[in-house]
């Protein structure tokens, strides 16, 4: 029987690449392997950086007024950056991109909000986009690390159907501050394991 192989594309955007980017595709790759013994039709993840290089930030994103990046213009680049790798993949007699996800290290807003965010995502829909600038403060490496992962997971649960879980511990529970990020771990509990979505990728 054929393993169902789901690809999970990595964007970096800005300054961002080296360890923590390698560190940060291992991470999401392990916590979704994890959660897979919660359902009954297991799929397999690969975690994979699809552009050669890190990708210039939008022009259009820095909002002089905030001194913060609009979330939008990294969401419209994921949607082309996506279009084009799923071009040559079906042309290869591949699947598409199952998912695909923006990391950036600016600070970003959210205009749906009208808040500074770690991140964002299409719920039940196909892009992400996680930064680490909020996120850098006050962290050490190994703590930034484990904080990129938990929103990584955080916001690609998101595309796959998941909304804020009530479980402090759970990597889908809301939040609002970096207190809340360093309490919950990098994994799923088994009911949101148990229910993420795999939609086709065709």
């Amino acid at each position: 029987m054929e393993r169902d192989v789901r690809l999970l594309g990595i964007i970096p955007v800005g300054n961002m690449g080296g360890e923590l980017l390698l560190e940060a595709m291992n991470g999401i790759h392990d916590a979704f392997s994890a959660a897979m013994q919660y359902q009954d039709d297991a799929v397999f993840f690969q975690c994979a950086q699809v552009v050669d290089r890190p990708m210039n930030i939008p022009k259009t994103a820095y909002n002089s007024e905030k001194g913060l990046h609009s979330i939008e213009p990294f969401f419209g680049l994921s949607r082309e950056v996506k279009e084009i790798i799923d071009r040559t993949l079906v042309q290869q007699g591949r699947r598409k991109l199952y998912k695909s996800l923006v990391l950036t290290d600016v600070p970003l807003y959210s205009n749906v909000f009208n808040i500074s965010v770690y991140g964002e995502a299409d719920v039940n829909g196909s892009h992400a986009v996680v930064s680490t600038g909020l996120l850098k403060r006050g962290a050490r490496q190994t703590t930034l690390k484990e904080r990129t992962i938990k929103e990584c997971v955080h916001e690609l649960g998101h595309t796959m159907g998941l909304r804020h879980c009530s479980t402090s511990t759970c990597v889908m529970s809301l939040s609002s501050d970096l207190y809340d990020v360093d309490g919950k771990s990098r994994h799923f509990c088994p009911a949101c394991a148990g229910a993420l979505s795999f939609d086709a990728v065709w």
